[in-house]
C-alpha cells in the first residue's frame, strides 16, 4: 500500500504549487481571500522537512509564485491591483525564506534551461534577457538557440 510522504495543512486554499526539480522541493502559495493576504511555503520533497511556511513579502497581496528554479522561489508582483500584468520580482531562499533581490522593473517571461527569461518594463519593444537566478543580474542577451524553455 502507497502511504504519503508529505502530509501538511496549510493555513488557507493553496493557489500554486511549484516543483525546483534541481533542489527537489515544493513551493506552495496559499492565498487567503478574506484577509487579502498571500504566504509562501517551502518543503523538501527528499526529507518531507518544511523549510519555511507562512511567510508574508511587503507586499500583502498583489504578488505570486512565478517559479522554483535553482533553490530560489521567484515571485512576481503585480502592476496594479485591476489588472493581471506582471511587473517587478524578488527571490526568495527556497531554505531559508530570506529575500535574495528585489528588481521592480524586471518582470518574468520563461524559465530556459539556463535560467529565467526576463525582460525590462521601461522598455518597448520587449528586449528578453537571460537573469541570474541567485543575484538577479542579466547576463546576457536571450540566445533562443541555446536558451531552450526548461518545460513544454
Amino acid at each position: 500500500m502507497l502511504r504519503p510522504f508529505i502530509s501538511h495543512s496549510f493555513r488557507s486554499p493553496v493557489w500554486r504549487l511549484e516543483i525546483d526539480s534541481q533542489s527537489n522541493t515544493l513551493a506552495a502559495e496559499v492565498r487567503d481571500p478574506s484577509d487579502k493576504k498571500v504566504y509562501f511555503s517551502s518543503v523538501s520533497l527528499e526529507t518531507g522537512k518544511i523549510n519555511f511556511e507562512d511567510l508574508e513579502t511587503e507586499e500583502r497581496w498583489l504578488t505570486g509564485l512565478e517559479t522554483a528554479y535553482g533553490g530560489v522561489l521567484l515571485l512576481h508582483h503585480y502592476e496594479s491591483g485591476s489588472g493581471p500584468v506582471h511587473k517587478g520580482l524578488t527571490a526568495i531562499d527556497e531554505l531559508t525564506g530570506k529575500v535574495l533581490w528585489s528588481n521592480f522593473n524586471l518582470a518574468f517571461d520563461f524559465l530556459s534551461i539556463n535560467g529565467p527569461i526576463v525582460y525590462d518594463t521601461r522598455l518597448q519593444p520587449r528586449k528578453l534577457l537571460l537573469a541570474d537566478i541567485k543575484t538577479g543580474a542579466t547576463v546576457r542577451a536571450y540566445e533562443p538557440s541555446i536558451d531552450l524553455e526548461l518545460y513544454k
